[in-house]
């Protein structure tokens, strides 16, 4: 093995090994992390830049918030912010450089991701089944008890992605096999398990979108009938014996209280949200600066004496508010940009695996502020990147 091959396959490994982790233990996201970057460097040239120097677009917004600790109130969460957001300038950077055949390993590079969701499913399913012989309770199968890595909501994000892309791979390539089926099943139950809103309705969109176009493209109306209804009996029958899951729906439905102390998770949206646009629209152009927006809600939530709200610190549980609420109307539009320019060109390319990507992430992004936890930011970097070289080299029409 010569110096170009070894400088090769450590930055294939680096970014495999980078993927398989995100649905793992968060402590191994980092050091993979800038593992993959350096060996990007390493691996990278200047060629490989130019060509795919519209990865480098996604990390303005990153050199916003640096621009935003200099009118933070509080420089030393403004920067903590920073250290964390990192990610969003140096992954890019990473893709942007690094020589990697996208188009050859694209594949394999996913592949490890499936192996990363089903081996942290797995041991937090071992885990609930430990915790159930202790405590006998069916709870230990459900929400944040059977979600041992992420909380409940970006588990259910990954493993759509995942669902996502075992459809998407057996259109492509027309391969069927029990496993693909099993695994499918497998994601979606647990996605049932971990009782996430915004997962549950990703899900059954998916499955619903793929099901019609299964039926119609491959005339299996039968088939696709009988898995429709078998995911609607699934999601009663979870409906009517778990507690958990039957409040988790429920509150899905409370959009608004009257009391100030309340736990619905759905009405404290409605009001957070409230709150930040009151404070976006005392302040609209330039927002309050770069981790001064975490200060700005839990004043508000004092003041207007939500009791709940304050012992949480909940933040916007909306990107796009989020970053509006540090950065201001600038840093928002920014954030828009950068889903709806790679939806443009996924759907004039009808690159459908990467919409549906962009189309899983913008959801997540209006009910999470998905840019302030590590496994957020990793998980969007790194995917974004990955389809974003990956479009653009498979489509040298756009290059030019």
């Amino acid at each position: 093995m010569n110096l170009s091959e070894l400088k090769y396959k450590s930055n294939y490994y680096a970014l495999t090994l980078l993927i398989f982790v995100i649905p793992l233990e968060r402590k191994l996201i980092a050091p993979f992390t800038i593992l993959f970057v350096i060996s990007s460097l390493f691996n990278g040239s200047l060629l490989t830049v130019k060509s795919n120097y519209k990865t480098l677009f996604f990390s303005f917004i990153y050199i916003l918030y640096c621009i935003g600790v200099i009118y933070s109130d509080n420089t030393h969460i403004a920067k903590n912010d920073l250290m964390t957001k990192m990610p969003l300038m140096i992954i890019p950077l990473g893709f942007a450089i690094s020589k990697i055949e996208w188009k050859k390993e694209f594949n394999k590079i996913f592949k490890s991701f499936i192996d990363g969701c089903f081996a942290s499913t797995l041991i937090a399913l071992v885990y609930s089944f430990v915790q159930f012989y202790f405590n006998n309770k069916g709870s230990s199968f459900f929400y944040g008890n059977i979600s041992l890595f992420a909380h409940p909501s970006y588990l259910a994000m990954l493993l759509n992605l995942a669902i996502i892309y075992i459809y998407y791979h057996y259109f492509k390539t027309n391969l069927f096999s029990i496993k693909k089926l099993l695994l499918t099943a497998f994601f979606s139950i647990y996605i049932l398990l971990l009782a996430s809103k915004t997962g549950l309705i990703t899900m059954i969109i998916t499955h619903l979108i793929f099901m019609i176009v299964f039926a119609f493209k491959k005339k299996k109306f039968l088939k696709s009938g009988v898995f429709i209804l078998s995911m609607i009996l699934l999601i009663t029958l979870a409906y009517k014996k778990s507690n958990t899951f039957k409040n988790r729906i429920d509150d899905l439905f409370t959009l608004s209280t009257t009391e100030k102390n309340h736990e619905s998770s759905t009405a404290a949206r409605s009001t957070i949200w409230a709150i930040c646009l009151d404070k976006i629209i005392e302040q609209p152009l330039l927002g309050y600066g770069t981790g001064n927006e975490k200060n700005i809600l839990v004043e508000e939530y004092k003041k207007r004496e939500l009791k709940y709200l304050l012992e949480k610190e909940l933040n916007a549980h909306n990107q796009f508010i989020q970053t509006t609420l540090a950065l201001g109307l600038i840093g928002g539009l920014c954030l828009l940009l950068m889903i709806v320019v790679p939806i443009y060109y996924s759907i004039k390319t009808k690159h459908i695996f990467y919409l549906s990507f962009l189309l899983l992430i913008t959801i997540n992004f209006l009910t999470e502020s998905m840019l302030e936890r590590q496994v957020g930011i990793i998980f969007y970097t790194v995917f974004n990147s990955l389809f974003f070289v990956y479009h653009f080299n498979k489509n040298p029409r756009i290059n030019n």
